[in-house]
């Protein structure tokens, strides 16, 4: 009876047959397989009238009566009951690309993100559509992205693909914010029934600081108000955090300001330096420096008031000043009367180091009874003029003299320079010369690598090849030859440091760079060369071992030409360097005839100037034949110096041959280390087995560490304070051992590593800690202080000073510790203490004595 009323209701709606149907096949299953059974023994013309009465129906229904129609013959009841018990389509998400989490996929702006559909017990004529609805409650748009059967649609931003007869795959391409909504995959049952699954998708970006707007460098003048603004995209929206380098306070007493304008109100002197701007998100990091500069009158530094020191003995007068514009006038005086160079009794010193600040030396080579009494230092600059004095006191003993030496600058406002691998200071080397600076980050790679990336640029070279052994070397030079038709040969060791030529194998051999004549000879030569350490004015005591050779052919030169390309901190551009003299010591030259060298900066934001290279290629002496090839390969060094973010390109020497050709005949490349992420197939090349031992402990853990030649180890955050501290060390008559800068987060197990690196040297006699704590914070130094002292054994003397935040439950923890760790507040004091206990110690070792150092009461 049941189903006579489903054939008598052909007049209903096909919504209404088809949830008849449903119904039956939920209630009655086991009855309706009886019935059907009878009626299909009884009549099988049922079975047609049934399926006439809907297969003109675009229900699910319909489509099952139609298929059930043409077979029904073949098998009546199972069809029939197929009919009722037939499953309604099934349709959900079952794959995003990247991982969804629940109902949520996130994708990184700018990448694709793919979703497949899967649909399952279509019926023919179903429709799968794909629809997006905005996430904006006021805003109802819906777009149809797809609508499916046979055809397949791209648009620009979206693609859709059938990876299996099942599956529907929306690909969003180039996902941007406005790609966020809801994503539906519909199957569209009848006119007004429909199934779905849907998705949530919701893009991110990493902070992003607009470099260009925003506040950039500035100068401003004592008591302006300023104001610093960063701008930062991302998404979630990006927190923007102030600080100022090297641990200091901002202008308004606090560590962090959270905005995007730093206010400062009337700008002191001291208020002037390097601001950071921080920009933050789940998922990522992005910072700015802005330095602030201030037009001041000169500043000198309170140093001690009164210098002691025996007649007969040498002293020096320190006066620290700060000044900008740079004073145009410094002098000493003494009773009245300005103090000039006279050989062998005065000698006066200028040293530029960071911060606008300059160093004055007075040194007095043999100090009389007439020298004692008031000394005047004097700095004047436009804006006006300071003195201070400082009094010169007979000592009944000695007194050791302050030296200051070489001190390596810092990283944020260095006036201290990377050449050719080296770290110099400016009272040194070629960039005396040109008031010029590099970043200390930075990855060396062989010349044999960097001559090949000079070919890739289609820039001439000597043929070269790279051998591992002896018997490789001998392979080598036989193929040269064969290219070539010559036997002489040039053989050079392989090391990321300079001046090899001068180099001192442990095997004896003198200089890293030969002439050979013969393939036999090469062979030799490399076997003094290859696995054998070789020390230069670079590596220091130690040495590096020569684990590769190259082998190129012999080009008779008749100029040399030096040429670089390095990067200006001061002005935050690059600056090309060359000069007639090539081939030789560049340093030494720049020392005795800076004539000889010429400059060109470079705005990095502008094309090369190909007619100011012209000429300054003539400046550098070239012909006139040899002007346009020498500035095609100075621009094509440019542009891979900017392109690979590269700190110093330095050719050494561009020689011209007997028949007019130029060559790159030598080649150091030192590239950005913060780019690596970026230029990838450049840091394939880093081999790190050049590199010292604790150099690579130090990545491994996070720390920036470079090894120096004294005996006081320095543990700091933050590079600018570790540049004043190692200064301070310098001042007071020490030598720092190293510098290890810890950063602003580093944990308490990096900071026992960082231990366990500095006492890795053997030279270290004592351990100076200063610790400002912005970011970091004082008791996790002191954790990592007391479990490195305890797990390293250490045996020499720890000198800590700590300021800053949690700085009393630090001196707490040490003080509670029962290891010989000696406190000092004031920065000047513990950088004396640190000195006088290192000589001690020193002093000790040398008479084989024990010394024991106890907290002071």
């Amino acid at each position: 009876s049941e189903l006579d009323t489903v054939r008598r209701q052909n007049e209903d709606s096909e919504q209404q047959l088809y949830d008849k149907a449903k119904s039956l096949k939920q209630a009655f299953v086991d009855d309706i397989s009886i019935a059907i059974g009878d009626c299909v023994n009884r009549q099988n013309s049922f079975i047609d009238k049934i399926a006439s009465s809907m297969e003109s129906s675009s229900s699910s229904l319909g489509h099952v009566m139609r298929y059930v129609k043409g077979i029904s013959r073949m098998g009546g009841r199972s069809m029939l009951l197929s009919l009722v018990l037939a499953q309604d389509p099934n349709i959900f998400i079952s794959n995003t690309d990247p991982p969804r989490e629940g109902n949520l996929v996130t994708v990184r702006q700018g990448e694709d993100v793919i979703i497949d559909c899967r649909a399952e017990n279509m019926f023919p004529n179903n429709k799968v559509v794909w629809q997006k609805s905005y996430f904006d409650r006021y805003d109802r748009r819906q777009i149809v992205l797809i609508s499916t059967g046979v055809d397949v649609e791209d648009t620009i931003n979206h693609a859709i693909e059938k990876p299996t007869e099942y599956t529907w795959r929306l690909r969003i391409k180039n996902v941007q914010f406005s790609a966020d909504g809801n994503y539906s995959c519909i199957v569209q049952l009848n006119k007004i029934s429909l199934k779905f699954d849907h998705i949530q998708l919701k893009s991110w970006q990493e902070p992003i600081i607009n470099k260009i707007e925003g506040t950039n460098d500035i100068t401003v003048s004592s008591g302006d108000t300023i104001h610093l603004v960063c701008n930062a995209t991302g998404r979630p929206t990006s927190q923007i955090e102030w600080m100022r380098l090297g641990g200091a306070p901002l202008p308004n007493g606090i560590n962090i300001f959270s905005g995007e304008i730093l206010r400062i109100e009337e700008i002191e002197a001291s208020q002037r330096g390097f601001y950071q701007c921080k920009a933050m998100n789940r998922y990522g990091v992005d910072n700015k420096i802005i330095r602030v500069r201030m037009i001041f009158q000169p500043i000198i530094q309170d140093q001690e008031a009164n210098i002691y020191q025996s007649v007969g003995y040498r002293t020096e007068l320190i006066c620290i000043v700060e000044s900008n514009p740079e004073p145009h006038h410094l002098s000493w005086s003494f009773v009245g009367r300005e103090i000039l160079d006279l050989p062998g009794i005065y000698k006066l010193n200028k040293f530029k180091s960071a911060f606008d600040r300059v160093i004055y030396e007075l040194v007095i080579y043999n100090v009389k009874k007439s020298s004692f009494g008031n000394y005047v230092c004097e700095a004047i600059n436009s804006i006006g003029s300071t003195t201070k004095v400082v009094t010169l006191l007979e000592s009944k003993s000695p007194v050791a003299s302050i030296k200051l030496g070489k001190i390596m600058s810092g990283s944020f406002a260095p006036k201290g320079f990377i050449f050719g691998g080296v770290i110099y200071t400016q009272n040194v080397g070629i960039f005396n010369k040109l008031n010029t600076t590099l970043t200390k980050r930075t990855l060396k790679i062989h010349e044999h690598a960097a001559i090949e990336l000079l070919n890739n640029m289609g820039i001439p070279t000597p043929r070269q090849f790279v051998a591992n052994s002896p018997d490789e070397v001998y392979s080598v030079c036989e193929k040269l030859k064969k290219e070539t038709g010559k036997s002489d040969v040039v053989i050079k060791a392989q090391i990321l440091a300079g001046g090899r030529g001068k180099g001192l194998f442990e095997s004896g051999l003198k200089g890293g760079v030969k002439i050979l004549f013969s393939s036999s000879e090469a062979q030799e030569m490399s076997s003094r060369m290859l696995g054998h350490r070789i020390v230069t004015k670079q590596t220091g005591k130690p040495g590096i071992i020569c684990r590769q050779v190259s082998l190129c052919e012999r080009l008779y030169c008749r100029k040399e030409f030096y040429f670089a390309i390095t990067l200006d901190r001061s002005s935050a551009n690059a600056i090309l360097i060359g000069s007639s003299a090539g081939g030789v010591d560049i340093e030494q030259v720049a020392e005795e005839t800076p004539s000889k060298i010429f400059k060109l900066p470079v705005n990095i934001n502008e094309k090369l100037d190909m007619k100011k290279l012209k000429e300054f290629t003539k400046l550098m002496g070239f012909d006139k034949k040899n002007i346009d090839q020498a500035s095609e390969i100075f621009s094509k060094i440019y542009n891979f110096f900017i392109e690979k973010d590269s700190n110093l390109i330095e050719i050494n020497p561009i020689a011209e041959n007997n028949e007019g050709q130029l060559y790159c005949m030598d080649c150091k490349m030192i590239f950005d280390d913060n780019s690596s992420f970026r230029q990838k197939d450049i840091f394939k090349l880093r081999d790190d087995f050049d590199l010292d031992e604790r150099d690579i402990e130090a990545k491994k853990f996070g720390l920036n560490y470079i090894s120096l030649d004294g005996n006081v180890g320095c543990l700091v955050n933050g590079a600018g304070l570790a540049m004043s501290t190692m200064d301070l060390i310098q001042l007071y008559g020490g030598k720092p051992a190293n510098f290890l800068d810890v950063g602003g987060g580093a944990s308490a197990n990096q900071v026992t590593e960082a231990f366990r690196i500095i006492l890795s040297d053997d030279k270290v006699e004592a351990i100076f800690v200063n610790i400002f704590g912005g970011i970091m914070k004082c008791d996790v130094i002191a954790t990592g202080i007391i479990e490195a002292a305890k797990t390293l054994h250490i045996k020499i003397p720890i000198i800590v000073r700590l300021e800053g935040t949690n700085v009393d439950e630090a001196k707490v923890l040490i003080a509670n510790s029962s290891f010989k760790i000696l406190p000092c507040d004031s920065l000047g004091e513990a950088a004396k203490m640190a000195v006088k206990v290192s000589e001690i110690v020193h002093i000790a070792k040398k008479a084989s004595i024990d010394v024991k150092f106890e907290l002071p009461i």
